[in-house]
């Protein structure tokens, strides 16, 4: 057998001893870092919006004009209202719509509210592609006559008005629906909540990979933690000479050494300590005899007779 040359295996074996080391060390940093980065964030796909426009023609025109659009309007002087409404959408969508003007008539007990009539002063539908647009008039005059019948038809002078406009679309994503309130307070009249917008959105996931020496993190960890034992097996083999020497000096230092002489087969041991010592060699069992004003401790083991006499 050819024997390798000492400075060529003590090179070969630090090199492999390098290569462990480093690929444990890259492999525990692999272990540190996530294997992808993992970002989420919310985009707006599109949105829907409807806003009222209004304004209103005035009995007197010495101050305003015939007509004039503003946030408050005198209720005194106030003949009619005209509307629009337009809905519209970012994106491409066709559906349907609903337009209504409700007036619901209530008696408000404490902080209930009891309905006593409810009725519809104009109603408009139809089918839209990306906007509607709609028209409308409100008779302020008109709203009082209708309060003053129901009061009438139903017997409660403390009946109160409420006058909603209420748009409703539909498409194949959803609903949008806007609200929109006529409120008449301290002899003013104005509309409540003219403008609605409302997002569709979408959550949008981008997953990227994390990289170790070109490789992703999960193949490094592999590769890398194979590699440090593939490393150290080879540096095993080839300084298996030097285990073994160190084996060997191993046992020589916890080597039983038991005192005492050998006649024929039969060894005298010098002390029962030395016996226990053949007991922990041997595993054979330490038998007790008395032969006259002795006591004999025996082993037999390996065709020998292990004899302690006390």
């Amino acid at each position: 057998m050819i024997k390798m040359n000492e400075n060529i295996k003590r090179i070969l074996t630090a090199s492999l001893i390098i290569i462990s080391v480093l690929s444990a060390g890259i492999a525990a940093y692999a272990y540190t870092i996530q294997p992808e980065n993992v970002e989420e964030k919310t985009v707006q796909i599109s949105a829907m919006k409807g806003k009222l426009t209004h304004s209103a023609i005035l009995s007197n025109q010495s101050i305003y004009g015939n007509e004039v659009s503003r946030e408050y309007y005198p209720a005194e002087m106030t003949e009619s209202f005209l509307g629009n409404y337009i809905f519209t959408t970012t994106t491409e969508k066709t559906g349907s719509y609903v337009f209504t003007i409700d007036t619901s008539y209530y008696i408000q007990d404490g902080k209930n509210r009891i309905e006593m009539w409810n009725e519809t002063k104009f109603y408009q539908s139809g089918e839209y592609k990306n906007s509607a647009s709609i028209n409308f008039t409100i008779n302020p005059s008109e709203l009082r006559s209708d309060l003053e019948r129901v009061k009438e038809g139903t017997g409660v002078s403390r009946m109160q008005q409420d006058v909603r406009i209420n748009f409703r679309a539909s498409d194949e994503n959803g609903v949008f629906q806007h609200s929109v309130s006529l409120v008449k307070k301290s002899e003013l009249y104005r509309f409540s909540d003219t403008e609605k917008t409302e997002q569709i959105t979408e959550n949008i996931r981008n997953v990227k990979q994390n990289y170790l020496t070109g490789m992703e993190i999960q193949d490094a960890r592999v590769i890398y933690a194979t590699l440090t034992f593939s490393a150290l097996i080879p540096a095993a083999i080839l300084n298996r000479d030097y285990f073994q020497r160190i084996r060997a000096k191993r046992m020589e230092s916890n080597a039983y050494m038991v005192s005492g002489r050998k006649t024929g087969n039969k060894v005298i041991v010098d002390s029962l300590e030395d016996l226990k010592k053949v007991f922990q060699l041997t595993d054979s069992p330490i038998l007790k005899a008395e032969e006259k004003n002795e006591t004999v401790y025996s082993i037999e083991a390996n065709g020998l007779t292990y004899e302690f006499r006390n």
